[in-house]
């Protein structure tokens, strides 16, 4: 047709969209809705015609319950897009973009951009190691601790449960001895990140007592487990990815829970500190 005619324009409506058979037949829907399309794109580029009317309907494969989302504080820089639900793959996978002038940027390695950016020397910061998705990620903590200015202790987190916040709190008073019903607990996950790992427990859990004490953590340390009611520290998902990211990133030592298994974890010549509670991760810390 492109050989025989001076074609000007294509109007595209042989796109299929029913969206009842998508969901059975998807890879038909693929191969007729995009290599099709593709196709015909390209003959009509080889011809010089430039102007195409679709059918937007034929892009559609499902009645999906959910779009993909972003997280993340409208003031922040970084916005994390997820997919609640995916008829056709994983919805594990996320992808982090940066806020510039310009729009959206992909942040290819997320964990250099939130890991600190301050001198060293800083109380109230540790770094935490967690899966967020598929994706191993690190990132800063920060806290604040101070007496309480009106009487009554305020709690206020950003980017995190301020109710796990309080529970982490309640352990370190009746497992590890510090009193802290009568001070101000700020804390704030860097990047404007919103996180609801457990595996940040460790990390919120040091940079509270780093700011009670005013006594600045390393910044080549990171932590990665979850904190039980008890006092236990207890293990994460995939603790071995973790290891090797912190140590790809540089970082010389992490934390991690001594129950966690680590047979198969390669050798990094990053230090693995297993820790079994609460009461001996501060002996180790902060002795």
């Amino acid at each position: 047709v492109f050989e025989e005619n001076k074609i000007d324009a294509v109007i595209h409506f042989a796109g299929l969209k029913a969206v009842g058979e998508s969901t059975r037949i998807p890879l038909t829907y693929y191969d007729n809705n995009i290599t099709g399309t593709l196709h015909l794109m390209q003959a009509m580029e080889k011809y010089d015609c430039n102007n195409i009317v679709f059918s937007s309907s034929a892009t559609v494969y499902g009645d999906p319950e959910r779009v993909p989302i972003v997280e993340g504080d409208n003031k922040g820089a970084y916005r994390i897009m997820r997919s609640i639900k995916n008829r056709f793959g994983s919805t594990s996978e996320i992808a982090v973009f940066e806020m510039t002038g310009s729009g959206l940027r992909e942040v290819a390695n997320p964990s250099e951009m939130l890991i600190p950016m301050h001198e060293q020397g800083l109380s109230g910061t540790a770094i935490c190691a967690m899966l967020e998705g598929n994706r191993p990620l690190l990132f800063e903590v920060q806290a604040l601790v101070s007496s309480a200015a009106y009487g009554t202790a305020q709690r206020s987190a950003t980017g995190f449960d301020v109710r796990r916040l309080n529970m982490l709190l309640a352990v370190l008073e009746k497992r590890a001895g510090f009193k802290l019903g009568a001070k101000d607990v700020f804390l704030n996950m860097a990047g404007g990140l919103k996180v609801a790992d457990p595996a940040c427990d460790l990390a919120i859990i040091c940079a509270v007592l780093s700011s009670n004490f005013d006594f600045a953590l390393r910044s080549d340390v990171c932590f990665a487990a979850e904190v039980g009611l008890s006092g236990e520290i207890r293990p994460v998902a995939q603790t071995d990815r973790l290891i090797m990211e912190a140590a790809r990133l540089g970082f010389k030592k992490i934390y991690v829970s001594s129950y966690a298994s680590l047979d198969n974890t390669p050798k990094t010549g990053i230090e693995v500190v297993r820790t079994a509670d609460v009461p001996s991760l501060v002996r180790l810390l902060f002795r």
